[in-house]
């Protein structure tokens, strides 16, 4: 994967929501101005690319509301031996 792969990647992870459901429109208008002028050949199909990619590493989920697609970030899941330490941890307080 190239570098600019995964700033585009890294982009779109602060940008989508955990609670929210984002459509592609909302997504591109939420990114931070700067990074938008900094790439002035980004478009929605790069967008569109990327939400790809980052579904199928399993960051995303995507949703079928009303007739378009919809993205949300997914929580990432804790190892079951850190829960068995936090449990731990717990019990000895």
């Amino acid at each position: 994967m190239q570098n600019n792969d995964k700033d585009l990647e890294d982009e779109v992870l602060k940008t989508l929501s955990f609670f929210e459901p984002m459509s592609l429109e909302k997504i591109y208008l939420d990114f931070n101005e700067s990074f938008l002028l900094s790439r002035p050949d980004f478009v929605v199909e790069d967008l569109g690319h990327i939400l790809a990619t980052l579904k199928k590493k399993k960051l995303v989920k995507e949703i079928k509301a009303s007739s378009q697609k919809e993205w949300v970030k997914i929580y990432p899941r804790k190892n079951w031996y850190k829960k068995f330490i936090g449990i731990l941890i717990k019990n000895r307080n």
